[in-house]
């Protein structure tokens, strides 16, 4: 969902957030199971069981277990995942559901390689050495992830056109990683054998606990003689946070750049001497009041208009001899547009609309940040909206806008508050097209040509002035195609490509752009489909992970062959 959206869904969402849609269960739900097998040692098991208890009540099942290596050395990734979900008085004025996820993750962690600027170069780019090194500790490394959410929703339904929908969610997020992060040794200007390779320990917990309620009217009614859709919500949140370092009193032992030892003798006290330090708690509370209406003006024209107003309380527990902070903020967020169609295949669009992030959103809180009120950010956009072949293909392009207007700069002369005087922007162009051009041809493609500039910073921030923001690159572009070759076989590919991005804000380090090809193949025999894929089918070289002080390489070429088997 593009563009600034805190009118509807709060602080943070400057310039868009991904609307994640859980499997619900449904009359004509069947069952499958499918089994997955691929390069790297990639092992799944998934299963979709849909079951009707009556015509009103149906139970849905998914769960997963996921074993898969890396084509980096010693790189390993496991889960499992259960997600039961049972909807009450489906089809009826009022319906519950009743759902539950949760996922466990056990992983040995991957930061990649470091950056290296060659003497007389301008930015330092990743190290060049076999995208397989791996520089982390196999025997010490790990990265431990859990999730248990619970939801229960009920909704409503006064007549065909209003519905009153309430969900209530308590959620526990659980993290723990000890990790290496690879870096250069200071003064490094040549690379070779005996290159020393030093092993940082980025190392931290942390646990999450929230309980949230959303309400949602949403109805269509005639007013002035006008059409109008209507939504109103209420959104109340409670949040704790507990974080903390993991740290340990011996250091990681260095290796070199072409040949790391992934599992080097370690001391004796090693784990002994691992523990959590300076912990601290933070504790929030949301509330937010919004409303929206969609007004048909005339056959041909609507208007968009909502506001919300966030009340935001947050208090941080901080370790003695440090004293606690907390802070109130009272934000109004608010939505305007228009649409035009002149015809019922025809829309053109524009939209203007503001979002803000709060110092206490990524659940901590410092003096300067306690002292300072939130960031604010608009988005403009200017699109238009096509449907083709009786609504089968939709086409899309539009021009956007998205501009951080007072970011949080460090005051040198005074750490106890921050400066809201920096500012920033993206701008650029989109395309894109989804649906079907006939019965047997699918298409999915999307180009996007972007400008990101922090225009304005000052204090320790002012060597960023005009530099790119970090990973924005200037162009990305997806091309994904299914042709239905028969009743049995559909044949799939497609590329992605991302342009130059930056490693951190003063454009020192680089990522250079790639594109990346991936094909599928699939056959169905009976109730069993078997599918074929593979990723980066050319086997190119590429980055995909980026950060300030380490690169992660994208994935070598690979294969998955799956079967599903529906009953």
């Amino acid at each position: 969902l593009r563009g600034s959206a805190s009118m509807l869904y709060g602080r943070g969402s400057a310039g868009g957030l991904i609307n994640q849609v859980s499997k619900t269960p449904h009359r004509f739900g069947g069952k499958e199971i499918t089994a997955t097998l691929g390069s790297n040692g990639y092992k799944r098991l998934s299963t979709d069981l849909t079951h009707a208890l009556s015509n009103t009540t149906v139970m849905r099942l998914n769960a997963l277990t996921h074993d898969a290596d890396s084509f980096r050395d010693s790189v390993n990734n496991k889960r499992q995942a259960l997600a039961p979900t049972v909807v009450f008085g489906l089809g009826t004025p009022d319906q519950i559901t009743l759902a539950h996820y949760y996922l466990k993750e056990n992983n040995l962690p991957d930061y990649g390689v470091p950056y290296f600027r060659k003497p007389g170069d301008l930015e330092a780019t990743p190290l060049d050495v076999p995208v397989n090194t791996f520089y982390g500790l196999a025997n010490a490394d790990y990265e431990r992830n859990s999730a248990s959410i619970t939801t229960a929703t009920y909704q409503h339904r006064f007549d065909a056109s209003s519905l009153l929908r309430t969900s209530v969610r308590t959620a526990k997020y659980a993290r723990d990683l000890w990790v290496t992060a690879p870096r250069l040794a200071a003064g490094t200007t040549a690379i070779n054998a005996n290159t020393v390779v030093n092993r940082g320990r980025p190392a931290r917990g942390g646990e999450e606990r929230a309980i949230t309620s959303q309400t949602d009217y949403t109805d269509k009614l005639k007013l002035a003689g006008m059409a109008h859709e209507v939504l109103a919500g209420l959104e109340l949140a409670r949040e704790r946070s507990k974080r903390w370092s993991n740290t340990g009193a011996v250091t990681n032992p260095p290796t070199t750049a072409f040949n790391p030892n992934s599992a080097p003798t370690l001391a004796a006290n090693y784990f002994s001497s691992q523990g959590r330090i300076n912990p601290n708690s933070f504790v929030s509370t949301t509330r937010g009041l919004y409303a929206q209406t969609t007004s048909a003006i005339t056959a041909q024209w609507k208007l968009v208009a909502g506001l919300r107003h966030d009340h935001f309380v947050s208090d941080y527990e901080r370790t003695a001899p440090l004293t606690p902070l907390s802070r109130t903020d009272n934000v109004w967020s608010k939505k305007v547009g228009a649409i035009y169609q002149p015809t019922d295949a025809v829309s053109l669009y524009s939209s203007w609309g503001t979002s803000f992030n709060p110092s206490g959103e990524l659940y901590q809180l410092d003096p300067a940040g306690s002292n300072t009120p939130p960031e604010l950010n608009r988005n403009i956009e200017l699109g238009a909206k096509w449907d083709l072949f009786d609504g089968q293909l939709a086409l899309r392009a539009a021009a956007y806008r998205t501009e951080k207007t007072n970011e949080r700069n460090t005051d040198v002369a005074s750490p106890t508050l921050f400066l809201l005087s920096g500012k920033r922007r993206t701008q650029g162009v989109e395309f894109e097209a989804a649906g079907r051009i006939n019965a047997n041809w699918e298409v999915f493609t999307a180009f996007a040509f972007q400008q990101g500039r922090i225009t304005q910073a000052s204090g320790q921030q002012a060597g960023t002035q005009d530099k790119t923001p970090i990973n924005t690159p200037n162009y990305t572009a997806s091309l994904w195609s299914t042709f239905k070759a028969s009743d049995r076989l559909k044949l799939g590919g497609g590329v992605e490509g991302v342009g130059k991005r930056f490693g951190n804000s003063t454009n020192t380090s680089a990522l250079p752009a790639y594109e990346r090809v991936d094909a599928m193949a699939e056959y169905t025999v009976g109730q069993v489909a078997w599918q074929i894929n593979i990723k980066n089918l050319l086997n190119r070289d590429y980055y995909e992970g980026v950060y300030a002080g380490h690169t992660v390489p994208g994935t070598k070429r690979a294969t998955t062959i799956a079967a599903t088997y529906k009953f």
